[in-house]
């Protein structure tokens, strides 16, 4: 028996053995998975998107590529390059407006935790949903923060769209970014320090958590924009490591998270985020995973340290250290984190009721891991 899955919702982690199961995501209160055949199940609350009505049941029957979710809503995208909506209304689950432009051509759909955005083959994008939270690219827009249309700059060249909880920020192929939502929270460039300049060229990847932005440029140098206390800003000696050397981005939490990393070429990992209390440098790092307020550091000998919100992971008692050695690889949920060792067992912690207490499930973790999957799902505000 293996391991195929694991996902996680804010309180849990799901483990799934020897199923079908490809990806499951979920709104606040409601579930998707998508099977490898295709095929979506769906169960929930009606409200949150779990009862979607007949005929997109029998639409989520085969043939679909992907599936995505904002709060209270769910897209599908198909694998003809059409888009399948449900859920509530207001938070992207009616697409009725844009209805003609998702028959067919889409690419990729992107949510914010009240808004659908997707890019077309053509190279253009636009979004729906609630407007405050990215659901139109003409309020609060990049260009002068009051209210500007930033739909003239979607209209071609999209490579890929990334979004906080509440904005949308997209990269084109000039390596510039055009972003638009909610002003505090990653939409608005001169937020907390005017990045505007730099947002123009350059940009190669994008991380995000539910608050603010960091952008990578190809001289390996990052910058970041968005609530300055959960993400949007650093202090040292964070600030100067960021300047260069940077080779990848880690994302936080999408919908809640406070806290973003980086990881450089020498194996050096940066973390920050200042309402979560977690912040700093890390050496001899192999990988580095973001809970909601904490974050978990990998060392390239297998063992893990942890920094942040003590009731998000980001402590460990005595017992829990002693255990962490051997590890391979480590998934995060919002308040708790699962590493899992090179004999496929299993540690956890953080919130007992978040998923961080294994206990009652121990038994079952002791089966080899050959393939993990993280997939993100929402958060309540």
């Amino acid at each position: 028996m293996v391991w195929t899955t694991v996902s996680f919702l804010r309180a849990a982690f799901f483990l799934f053995v020897g199923t079908s199961a490809q990806i499951i995501v979920g709104t606040d209160l409601a579930f998707a998975a998508l099977a490898t055949d295709g095929s979506v199940t769906v169960w929930g609350p009606s409200q949150y998107g779990g009862t979607p009505s007949a005929a997109i049941a029998a639409s989520l029957s085969s043939n679909v590529q992907t599936v995505v979710a904002s709060g209270g809503a769910f897209a599908a995208l198909k694998t003809d390059g059409s888009v399948i909506t449900w859920g509530e209304g207001w938070r992207g689950g009616d697409s009725g407006a844009v209805a003609a432009e998702l028959t067919s051509g889409v690419q990729e759909v992107v949510a914010t935790r009240a808004a659908f955005a997707v890019i077309k083959d053509d190279g253009s994008a636009f979004s729906w949903g609630r407007e405050d939270w990215g659901g139109t690219s003409s309020a609060w827009g990049s260009g002068d923060h009051s209210g500007n249309s930033v739909s003239s700059q979607l209209q071609d060249s999209v490579v890929t769209i990334f979004a906080t909880g509440y904005a949308y920020a997209a990269l084109k192929a000039d390596g510039s970014l055009v972003t638009w939502g909610h002003p505090d929270y990653g939409a608005r460039l001169t937020t907390p320090a005017d990045v505007t300049a730099l947002a123009s060229s350059g940009v190669v990847a994008v991380a995000k958590n539910g608050y603010a932005f960091a952008a990578l440029k190809t001289d390996g140098s990052v910058f970041t924009w968005g609530d300055a206390t959960r993400g949007g800003s650093h202090a040292e000696p964070v600030t100067s490591q960021l300047a260069s050397g940077v080779v990848s981005l880690v994302d936080g939490i999408k919908f809640g998270g406070r806290v973003l990393g980086a990881l450089k070429s020498d194996g050096t990992a940066l973390v920050w985020g200042n309402e979560a209390g977690a912040s700093g440098v890390f050496t001899n790092v192999k990988s580095l995973t973001l809970s909601g307020w904490a974050a978990a550091i990998l060392y390239n000998d297998g063992t893990v340290g942890v920094v942040g919100n003590s009731g998000y992971g980001g402590s460990v008692s005595a017992s829990v250290s002693a255990q962490l050695t051997g590890v391979e690889s480590i998934y995060a949920a919002y308040a708790a984190f699962a590493a899992v060792k090179a004999d496929g067992s299993v540690v956890t912690w953080g919130s007992s009721g978040d998923g961080g207490d294994s206990s009652s499930v121990e038994s079952d973790l002791i089966f080899p891991v050959v393939e993990t999957r993280r997939e993100q799902t929402c958060l309540p505000a």
